[in-house]
């Protein structure tokens, strides 16, 4: 899985797109269509959070989403440009953004994701599409990388996590987490090697057993 050029990307995100299209047409004639987004929003907690939450959270997590996707990991000099750029077009406050290029720098130093940069093959924002027991499942996994034989997924999440609740988040995000596992092993014929959640604020990965 080799790092794909912006026209390569585009034209992947086009034939996605149509792929997408002919799965909609199909699931008129019955099947069902999931995201793993909606997995997670069953859960109550996950309703009164976003709920209480007035959408800050859920913007700055889109926020750091986008900085990730956009900015050269291995080359970051750009970060600081990028940040200040998304986030006054996200309508955020300047503590705010240098809240989150904070977290992403601390993110570009963790272990996990030098493992990934040396690597030398990995893909962020990796669309997929698939159908299991009648039911269509179709998303973006923020980043997949190959090593040895394996691949693996990486989600990014900006919830808060400490020792007492840690279990609870990833227990929380699980149904999400399998989707991803499944889309691996039914794309492409083989099991995950692991899949992680990495929450940016407290630097911490933990893997779906």
């Amino acid at each position: 899985m080799k790092k794909k050029s912006p026209q390569e990307r585009f034209r992947a995100k086009e034939e996605w797109e149509r792929s997408l299209d002919i799965i909609r047409n199909r699931s008129r004639e019955g099947l069902n269509i999931k995201t793993p987004t909606e997995m997670v929003e069953k859960d109550e907690w996950y309703q009164v959070y976003k709920i209480s939450g007035h959408d800050d959270g859920a913007r700055f997590g889109l926020f750091i989403h986008s900085l990730l996707e956009k900015i050269d990991w291995e080359n970051p000099q750009m970060l600081e440009k990028i940040a200040f750029a998304e986030g006054r077009e996200k309508g955020m406050d300047e503590a705010k953004i240098r809240e989150g290029i904070e977290l992403v720098r601390n993110t570009l130093k963790s272990s996990l994701i030098k493992r990934v940069i040396d690597s030398k093959n990995y893909q962020k924002e990796v669309p997929f599409s698939f159908e299991k027991n009648g039911v269509i499942y179709e998303g973006v996994m923020d980043l997949v990388f190959k090593e040895g034989d394996g691949l693996f997924v990486v989600d990014f999440k900006t919830d808060s996590v400490n020792k007492n609740n840690l279990q609870e988040k990833i227990e929380h995000y699980r149904p999400q987490l399998n989707i991803y596992s499944d889309a691996i092993e039914t794309i492409f014929n083989k099991k995950a090697g692991g899949v992680y959640l990495f929450f940016v604020r407290a630097v911490k990965v933990a893997s779906l057993d």
